[in-house]
Formats: structure tokens, C-alpha cells, sequence
């Protein structure tokens, strides 16, 4: 199916709603959905496209192209066309909203062949999909990234590769049992991103965000879902590495100033969806997101975006996010009194 973002433009939040279901209904039934957006410097309607499709991104078969055209009659009417089946055009008459209804084949094929010409003549892949055999392709361009200047933000479910020490992190990925080469890749790539947040910090701040019951999670559990070009899979613990790991969050919370770290519950944990396993936003730069799976044999799928406006956008979006945590949830001194408090409490069960 194929459409464009007039709906999103829908004060009736109710309707909106709807629709975005509908569209689940067909990705979740293997459809193709291909959304054809406008992209302007209305950095509020770009927040409310990302918040429209965030829920798709994860499935795969959904597919976003943009204009970044001024020039607004290359759309035309809005639409929503299904090849083969229908095509509904949208119209104002007197400053009343209408549609057309088609089902007849040739008005349908003439506004699929519309569609496609758009896209295939003026649209431009919002997203940058890598498969399963591009890991190694995705991780070193999100290295790249994270090495040009600017501010960083990310999120997570649970902390990031780079806040493991590298004598933890090798003895974590035995437990992956990879291949030695498979191995020596995750380490290049560890150590790539490892550099370029030293490099960085110094100047730029860095935040982290992350799920506040992961703590819960990490102490019950001794687990954590650790990342790597192949997949992503659980790694069990021992009680020393877990306070290794908080020591080390610690030490680096300590040592930069521009390093912050908060916590998200509540409200706040509705920006994301179970699927988002990680979100990287570098200023100016780029956005790299991974989604993730474990209900679905460990479904996982990489993405990039390069849209400056978009970009931005992830960028207003996030410094909202960080706005709205609770002072306690981000403070750096009390971050770090309550992860001394959580390390004092496995020593002693140690």
C-alpha cells in the first residue's frame, strides 16, 4: 500500500490512531507499506512523523521515501493507493475536506503508476536498511559517526558495549562463542567506538539514556543482552563483572565532565517501543538505530538516517526527552550515589 503523510497532519488524535493501527494490521499480515513524506523546516511536524512511523520501523516491510522539495503540487492530491484494489484521493472543495473512491482497475493502475513515478523520480529512501550479513558494514559507519564532532545521544535498554572495560567485554564475548574471526571483528569495532567516545567527550557532551528497571533487571538476573555484528543474545554474569561494570560507569561518570547518564521510567518509557534496542543520535551528523526481537527468534534490524532535517528533528526530540526526566534520574552525583549503593549491595551477598 502506498501513502502519503496527510494523515499525520490530522488534528483528530482518535483517527490518527486508528489509521496507524490499520497499518499495523497490514504489516503484521506481511504487506509492504510505502509512505511518501514532505519534508520542510517545521521541526514540530517532523517530531510528529517520527513519532507516526516509530512503531513501523521494526517490521522490515515498511518502506519511507521523502521530498525535500518546496515545490508542493509534485504530490498533488493525497492518496492512499493498494495495487490492485483500490486508490482513495483526497481533495478541499470550499474549504471542506473530500475523497474520491476508486475501485475501477484502470484508476487504480493509473494512481499506482503515479506513485511510483514519485518515488522513483523525486522520492529518497529516509532509511538506510542493512541485513544481517551488513553488521560488520553498519557497525563501523555508526564508529564513523560517533567520531565526527558534536554532541552524542543515546539510548538503550541496557548499557552500551562502550561502557563495558575491555578485559570484561572479551571475557563476555567467549560466552557469545563466536568465531575467532566474528571475535576479532566485535573487538575492532568495540575499540573503534571506544576511541572515538574518548576522543569526543572531551569536548561534546555525551548522554546516555537507559531503562531504569535494567538495574533491577542486571542485579536479579545477572544478565544483559549484549550486542555484536552478528546478533544479540543474553550473557550471563557473575557478581564480581556486574561490579566491575558499575565501577566502571563510575570511573567514567567521574573522569568527563560531558558524560551524563539518566534513567527513564513511567510516561517517559512510552517514547519507545519493546523493539528499540538502540537509538544513537550524533549532532549534525547521523542517526543509527537497531531494533530488536526476542519473541521473534531474535529478530534483529539495523538502520541509518542522513536527512539533515531529520536528523535535527531526533535531535529536539531527545533534548525534550532529557527535559522531562526527574532531577534525581539524572543528576550525576546522585546517578552515581545510587549505583555505589547498588555495588555495596552485592559485595555483600558476594
Amino acid at each position: 500500500t502506498f501513502f502519503n503523510e496527510v494523515f499525520i497532519d490530522n488534528n483528530d488524535y482518535e483517527h490518527l490512531i486508528r489509521f496507524q493501527n490499520l497499518l499495523l494490521k497490514l504489516l503484521q499480515n506481511n504487506w509492504e507499506v510505502h509512505l511518501l513524506a514532505k519534508l520542510n523546516d517545521n521541526n514540530h511536524r517532523t517530531l510528529e512523523l517520527i513519532n507516526f512511523i516509530k512503531v513501523f520501523i521494526c517490521s522490515g516491510q515498511f518502506f519511507i521515501y521523502y521530498l525535500d522539495n518546496n515545490d508542493q503540487t509534485l504530490v498533488g492530491k493525497d492518496y492512499v493507493v493498494i495495487p490492485g484494489y483500490c486508490a482513495v484521493a483526497c481533495f478541499i472543495i470550499n474549504f471542506i475536506n473530500a475523497c474520491s473512491f476508486f475501485r475501477t482497475s484502470a484508476a487504480v493502475e493509473l494512481y499506482t503508476k503515479y506513485v511510483e513515478n514519485l518515488i522513483s523520480n523525486y522520492g529518497q529512501p529516509l532509511l538506510t536498511y542493512y541485513p544481517l550479513e551488513k553488521g560488520m558494514e553498519y557497525d563501523l559507519s555508526l564508529a564513523d559517526c560517533e567520531d565526527s564532532i558534536g554532541k552524542r545521544i543515546l539510548y538503550k535498554d541496557c548499557f552500551g558495549v562502550i561502557t563495558l572495560p575491555i578485559n570484561l567485554y572479551e571475557k563476555l564475548l567467549k560466552r557469545k562463542k563466536l568465531s575467532p574471526s566474528d571475535t576479532e571483528k566485535a573487538l575492532i569495532s568495540y575499540s573503534k567506538r571506544r576511541e572515538a567516545f574518548k576522543r569526543n567527550v572531551k569536548a561534546y557532551e555525551h548522554i546516555d539514556l537507559y531503562h531504569i528497571n535494567f538495574i533491577n533487571y542486571l542485579i536479579k538476573t545477572r544478565q544483559i543482552y549484549l550486542y555484536d555484528h552478528t546478533r544479540i543474545n543474553p550473557v550471563q554474569l557473575e557478581v564480581e563483572e556486574i561490579i566491575q561494570l558499575l565501577d566502571n560507569i563510575i570511573h567514567l561518570l567521574e573522569k568527563y565532565p560531558n558524560y551524563h547518564i539518566a534513567f527513564l521510567n513511567g510516561k517517559l518509557l512510552s517514547y519507545f517501543d519493546d523493539p528499540v534496542f538502540y537509538c544513537m543520535v550524533k549532532e549534525r551528523t547521523g542517526v543509527f538505530l537497531v531494533t530488536f526481537n526476542p519473541q521473534k527468534n531474535n529478530h534483529i534490524l539495523r538502520m541509518s538516517i542522513n536527512v539533515p532535517k531529520v536528523i535535527f528533528a531526533f535531535e529536539v526530540y531527545f533534548k525534550q526527552l532529557w527535559e522531562q526526566v526527574a532531577p534525581v534520574l539524572k543528576n550525576k552525583k546522585a546517578v552515581i550515589e545510587w549505583l555505589q549503593r547498588e555495588i555495596a549491595v552485592l559485595r555483600s551477598r558476594a
